[in-house]
């Protein structure tokens, strides 16, 4: 009975394509919507997190930060505050395994091949066991080159790339020069891939003292990350973080801080709520373009239930029973969500891959991804419209009077 009701639905909805077709770009619009909306609040996930570099679950993460009752007038930007002594006094908490300290610049690197604008990076030389990098050629600054102010630099594979000709390990024990100066480079990284707004194979690190004292002329620092021995430790050694950094910044009340503390966990807690946000408004969005396409279905399922007036009181005259009159129209709402479900899912994927490819020329990892729920979601979301949308008209095709309904002939 099922198949035949099924194969009448279809059998009508042919008899109409051109507003079976207008019917379906309502639903294929709303559903596509809605896949693009799961692949890019994935995307905007992951590409996040790879703004955090390779912060690791046994890191904490220090950063300035503005007062909280400082209002407009102070940023993070401005804030000095946190110096290297923070960070030595960091290092011999007993949890610490190691401390990485950074301060972000620009300047122009060149040699006789090239010459580039980069991102410089001054840290300490611990900064390549914090953030979980190799070096691949040469080696990283050392600790006594850092105390020194030698002016030695490590770089990152594509800018090593491009001032050397595509052979990088060429220019490990050369000089560059760097804003006029003689810098003798000592490493080059591996290759990490786009992380976003930095990408890492792009910029330069130097000891952060000769940054400071001969390209900067600054004594602070913008951040640290704190590599901890015991993760089951992070609340103490966070307290103990603050309150070394509360007592060297003359804080009494933490309302005045002047800096935040955030282990792995708190990061991704972070993460999660604005990627949750930025989804459920994006959802908002494709939902109510979902909505718009049901309110369709219904509008042209009561006009199929006008035209086929007649239809309906044969069938109940010879026997036809209501629900079965309901189920016909029901499954043709059903097929109509689920047909524009499926063109919309296609379409929706095409649109992501497409995106993904025009992303990645520009030089971004921010990969628009879809999960099996992101794919059957939307389906399962359309079947339910149908329901929704098509009951009331197949309710009353169900509820005609026989007698009534052969009348309109």
């Amino acid at each position: 009975m099922r198949g035949f009701l099924f194969t009448t639905a279809l059998k009508s909805l042919w008899k109409s394509p051109q507003r079976t077709l207008l019917t379906l770009l309502g639903i294929i619009v709303g559903t596509l919507t809605l896949v693009v909306v799961l692949s890019v609040g994935n995307g905007v996930k992951g590409f996040v997190l790879a703004q955090l570099g390779s912060l690791s679950a046994d890191s904490v993460f220090v950063e300035v930060q503005a007062p909280a009752d400082a209002g407009n007038a102070l940023t993070a930007l401005s804030i000095q505050t946190m110096k290297l002594r923070d960070k030595d006094q960091i290092e011999k908490l007993p949890n610490v395994q190691a401390v990485s300290v950074w301060y972000t610049g620009q300047g122009q690197l060149k040699n006789e091949i090239n010459d580039k604008i980069t991102t410089l990076i001054g840290t300490n030389y611990t900064y390549t066991e914090t953030q979980n990098l190799d070096v691949e050629f040469g080696r990283f600054f050392t600790e006594s080159e850092d105390n020194l102010s030698k002016r030695v630099i490590v770089l990152g594979r594509t800018i090593a790339e491009d001032l050397s000709r595509d052979d990088p390990k060429s220019l490990v024990g050369k000089n560059l020069k760097l804003e006029g100066k003689n810098f003798r480079v000592v490493g080059v990284l591996e290759s990490q891939g786009s992380q976003g707004f930095i990408d890492p194979d792009s910029i330069a690190l130097i000891p952060i003292k000769v940054g400071q004292k001969q390209l900067w002329g600054v004594d602070h620092v913008q951040a640290m990350i704190v590599k901890v021995k015991d993760i089951g430790l992070f609340d103490q050694t966070s307290w103990r973080i603050k309150k070394i950094l509360r007592r060297n910044h003359n804080i009494d009340d933490p309302k005045d801080d002047d800096f935040r503390v955030m282990n792995y966990s708190e990061v991704m807690e972070i993460v999660g709520t604005v990627t949750a946000g930025i989804s459920l408004l994006l959802s908002v969005v494709a939902g109510i373009s979902l909505v718009v396409g049901g309110i369709g279905i219904m509008n042209v399922m009561y006009v199929t239930v006008a035209e086929r007036t007649s239809e309906i009181g044969l069938r109940k005259a010879i026997g036809a029973k209501p629900s079965s009159i309901l189920w016909q129209f029901l499954i043709e709402a059903i097929i109509i969500t689920l047909i524009g479900g499926i063109l919309g899912v296609l379409i929706g994927l095409g649109i992501t891959w497409g995106a993904n490819q025009i992303v990645n020329n520009l030089g971004y990892d921010l990969v628009l991804s879809l999960t099996y729920m992101s794919v059957l979601g939307p389906l399962a979301v359309n079947v339910i419209l149908g329901i929704v949308f098509g009951l009331a008209p197949a309710r009353k095709a169900a509820k005609m009077d026989p007698i009534v309904a052969l009348r309109e002939e």
